[in-house]
């Protein structure tokens, strides 16, 4: 007999915020669809965060000796971290700042290994939040743009 078990999953959030962030996007600017897209009204970690254990980190390049330089929301992945995540997001990127996503992936990447999901919590990583806010706007959700990795 199969008895089906619920799953609380781990998402971690690597956001662009470099200075191309602040391009156009059909009537806002990528950061701004993906502010929304992640925690606005109708975003996904409105909409689940007492169902994911959510976490977000943004990159850029500055010119200082730090690249990347990184930013987390709050205390790490958690439940209920939209207030967190809200708050990380909340200021607009730097138009002079490079974009160092190679290395910003692989140090999120390297911090989930660090910081393993809770037992039982199986970790899905996005690359990048971009590719949601994509999806949302082609084809009204986000099941493309996430990915799902083992």
């Amino acid at each position: 007999t199969f008895t089906a078990m619920p799953v609380t999953p781990t998402v971690q959030f690597v956001i662009d915020k470099s200075g191309s962030m602040r391009s156009d996007f059909g009537a806002t600017t990528r950061y701004d669809a993906i502010r929304q897209a992640l925690v606005g009204p109708t975003g996904v970690v409105t909409q689940y965060q007492a169902q994911v254990y959510f976490g977000a980190t943004t990159y850029h390049q500055d010119g200082s000796n730090t690249c990347p330089r990184l930013a987390s929301a709050g205390t790490g992945r958690a439940l209920d971290n939209l207030t967190a995540i809200q708050t990380l997001l909340q200021s607009n990127p730097n138009s002079q700042s490079g974009t160092p996503t190679g290395p910003s992936v692989e140090s999120a990447y390297q911090d989930m290994v660090a910081n393993p999901p809770p037992a039982g919590s199986p970790p899905i990583r996005p690359s990048m939040a971009e590719r949601r806010a994509e999806a949302v706007k082609r084809f009204g959700s986000a099941g493309g743009g996430i990915r799902h990795e083992r």
